[in-house]
């Protein structure tokens, strides 16, 4: 994938992955390959990996607060006294901070990133008092070298990519691959890509004016509603006065957004 996304572009690249791919030999691999692009005078590749707690094994190997989970990072941040708390409402504090982290990639060494979230509750979200305080930690590892709060705000737009990958998997119907051979799964994903782009194009002129089907607002509608809505609109097909025309039945929802986008169309290519 790497190679793939160095060559559509020669600005920096940033790999952003939750804690299914927290690997120490998958990290280390981006970072490797980042190191190469730089040596070759090209852009970085960053990475930037939600990390999973671990009490051994791989966060063991190296010296940081992720050797013994979040009990330690918690611990650090209790006596920690110089660490600033934010308060975004009563009974919860928030605290972030980070630290150096050593990877040993073959016979060389990087210096990472550790950024933690420390959080305690002392009044749950139903504004229920805690007899004890509760502790919570968020995780990232990340060869960023910006301030914590942009690395943390970087990972909060990996939900919005997933929704878009859930649309690609569930609304094309392509969660699971149809052959074996890497070629034609190449070729399906590649068609794919330009069915995507058009129901996107589609559903962003259409689906979003005036004379749209009623719906809550927004900035965007998913693929789904953009084929239920036009792709499957029930219409006849006529041929009357040497033209073809369509028929649609009286009361079509979404047929004020399909005629103005025809025409829109239709002049446009003219």
């Amino acid at each position: 994938m790497l190679p793939r996304a160095a060559a559509l572009t020669q600005r920096a690249i940033l790999v952003r992955m939750d804690s299914g791919f927290d690997s120490h030999r998958l990290i280390g691999e981006v970072v490797r390959a980042g190191a190469e692009r730089q040596a070759a005078s090209g852009a970085a590749i960053d990475v930037l990996v939600k990390w999973t707690e671990r009490s051994e094994g791989v966060a063991a190997q190296r010296p940081s607060p992720r050797a013994k989970g979040a009990a330690k990072v918690i611990a650090a941040a209790q006596a920690n006294p110089d660490l600033i708390f934010s308060q975004p409402r009563d009974g919860k504090r928030v605290a972030v901070f980070s630290e150096p982290l050593s990877r040993e990639i073959g016979d060389k060494t990087y210096v990472l990133r550790g950024v933690y979230r420390v959080t305690e509750r002392t009044i749950d979200r139903h504004g229920q008092r805690l007899l004890l305080p509760q502790w919570s930690v968020d995780g990232w590892e990340t060869s960023l070298n910006i301030a914590a709060g942009q690395v943390i705000a970087l990972y909060a737009d990996h939900d919005t990519h997933e929704q878009f990958h859930s649309e690609f998997k569930t609304d094309l119907d392509l969660e699971r691959l149809p052959s074996g051979k890497f070629d034609t799964n190449d070729t399906v994903l590649s068609l794919a890509a330009v069915a995507y782009n058009c129901l996107r194009l589609i559903g962003q002129h259409a689906l979003l004016g005036d004379n749209a089907p009623v719906r809550h607002p927004a900035k965007r509608r998913r693929l789904k509603t953009v084929i239920q809505e036009l792709m499957y609109l029930a219409a006849t097909v006529a041929d009357h006065a040497r033209r073809t025309v369509l028929g649609f039945v009286a009361h079509a929802a979404a047929f004020r957004a399909f005629k103005r986008l025809s025409e829109q169309w239709r002049i446009a290519m003219t």
